[in-house]
């Protein structure tokens, strides 16, 4: 995309909404999409001159097709964990589910685990 068609699409938007970066979450959501906001807009210099960067609050990071399919994987593990820990719970007091729940939480890929207080 080159800056005046960015400019164009903007130009038809509300001027109050907020421009954020939809992202793919390591956690399961509900709701809205998950996003990144943009802290600031740079012209590219040196071996990025040509570009316009944006540059976002959290660190968005490039998988391969491997590397992403393996992180879907992953979560897919963690989503039957916790499932299988919920199904297990619902007729625990809610400490022992909450005990229960943290528990599980160490079956799961340390960058998709949940911590509850």
């Amino acid at each position: 995309m080159r800056v005046g068609e960015l400019i164009a699409i903007l130009e038809q938007l509300p001027l109050d909404k907020e421009v954020v970066i939809p992202v793919k979450s390591s956690q399961d959501t509900v709701g809205g999409t998950p996003c990144t906001k943009i802290r600031a807009i740079y012209d590219g210099f040196d071996w990025d001159s040509g570009t316009v960067q944006i540059w976002t609050e959290d660190v968005l990071v490039r998988f391969t097709p491997l590397q992403l399919e393996e992180f879907k994987v992953m979560q897919q593990e963690a989503r039957m964990v916790r499932r299988d820990t919920w199904i297990k719970c619902r007729d625990m007091s809610p400490e022992q589910s909450a005990e229960e729940l943290q528990k599980a939480e160490l079956d799961v890929h340390p960058i998709l685990r949940v911590k509850r207080n």
